[in-house]
C-alpha cells in the first residue's frame, strides 16, 4: 500500500488555516510517509519568514493516508 502525504499551514492566533497541499510523491510504508511530513514541515518552516511566524503564530499540520489513486 502506498501513502499520500497532505500539509496544511495554519495560524493559532487567527484560527486560519491554508487549503490542503497534496505531496506529489508517494510513500511505500506509513512511516517514511510519517518521516517526510516531519523533514518537509521542518523545511517550510525554514523557509518561511520568522517574523511572519512569531506574529501569527504558524504552524503545520501534516497528515499521512492511504493513497487511493490509480
Amino acid at each position: 500500500m502506498k501513502f499520500a502525504l497532505t500539509m496544511i499551514i495554519c495560524s493559532i492566533l487567527y484560527k486560519e488555516c491554508t487549503d490542503p497541499y497534496e505531496v506529489q510523491q508517494t510513500y511505500d510504508t506509513y512511516k517514511e510517509c510519517l518521516l517526510a511530513g516531519y523533514e518537509k514541515s521542518a523545511k517550510k518552516i525554514i523557509e518561511i519568514d520568522s517574523k511572519y511566524i512569531n506574529t501569527n503564530v504558524i504552524h503545520i499540520k501534516f497528515n499521512c493516508q492511504p493513497y487511493t489513486r490509480s
